[in-house]
């Protein structure tokens, strides 16, 4: 990830948290909350990166098939 993209993170979870807090009134559920999207969110990532391993694997064994 580069800086500004993990700056423009950074603040879409400031600003989601800051209105989940304003929208509940409890800090706990809050965090509870901004704890499953992250968790959601990192589940997202790691089945892209898996995704975008098993396509590369395939155009390489295609590759290798055609050589």
């Amino acid at each position: 990830m580069t800086q500004r993209s993990c700056l423009l993170l950074f603040l879409a979870v400031l600003v989601v948290s800051t209105c989940v807090y304003i929208v509940t009134q409890s800090i706990w559920m809050s965090a509870g909350i901004m704890i499953i999207i992250m968790l959601i969110d990192a589940a997202l990532a790691q089945y892209d990166r898996k995704r975008q391993r098993e396509k590369a694997e395939k155009e390489l064994h295609e590759k290798e098939n055609n050589d």
